[in-house]
């Protein structure tokens, strides 16, 4: 008896784990990236924006463009159609721009948004400058995997002069002698913390509200 009832609580154990099993989408590179961004945050955090901002240049080039880019292939345990991942997605950008408008590039699985990051780089007094950033979201669909690109492709700075549009690569810390270093390397810091979590919330976004596994036996 002893070893039926075992056998048994086993057996139900076995039925709770597969019930509450969750498939698993994930990115090993935006899993390292954002490893290295925390690391260079504790080493050099309490330095100095300036100092942490070039930290963070070593660690995460500018990209050809002279943009702030992050680009990372998100891949699932199991088998979703691209249509049943657009469709989520698509979800997940009106969440995250609610003011924008989604552009199908291609097709309903290449999609691009954009949209505005408020604040990102500021300095108070006289002379004070407040920037905002422009972030375009690129999402490639194929199925069973993701392929998200974050790129903060322009600075928006409010300054005594009037508004200055520049791109990430032309300000600081690329250009070391540029004006303007303290907000803008608060804003380099920012828009790679925002692009970064952009992707983390896409990633999750995924994994909460994808739960239709696509059959590949149905045509009976």
């Amino acid at each position: 008896m002893k070893r039926i009832g075992i056998l048994l609580l086993g057996i139900m154990l076995a039925v709770v784990s597969y019930g509450q099993s969750k498939h698993v989408w994930q990115s090993q590179d935006y899993e390292e990236a954002q490893k290295k961004f925390d690391d260079v945050q504790a080493m050099y955090k309490k330095k100095g924006n300036k100092t942490w901002s070039l930290k963070l240049l070593e660690a995460f080039p500018i990209a050809s463009d002279k943009t702030i880019k992050h680009q990372y292939v998100i891949k699932c345990d199991t088998t979703f159609s691209a249509d049943i991942i657009s469709n989520v997605l698509s979800a997940w950008c009106k969440i995250k721009f609610p003011d924008a408008v989604q552009s199908n590039v291609g097709s309903n699985e290449n999609f691009r948004i954009s949209g505005i990051l408020k604040g990102v780089g500021q300095t108070t007094g006289a002379y004070g400058t407040y920037i905002n950033a422009n972030e375009e979201v690129i999402i490639e669909v194929k199925e069973n995997r993701v392929r998200v690109t974050s790129r903060i492709f322009k600075y928006i700075a409010g300054t005594w002069k009037g508004a200055e549009h520049t791109t990430p690569g032309d300000s600081y810390p690329v250009v070391p002698d540029a004006k303007q270093k303290d907000s803008h390397a608060m804003a380099f810091i920012n828009c790679h913390y925002n692009g970064l979590l952009t992707v983390s919330s896409l990633i999750q976004y995924l994994n909460d509200n994808i739960s239709t596994i696509k059959n590949d036996d149905d045509n009976w």
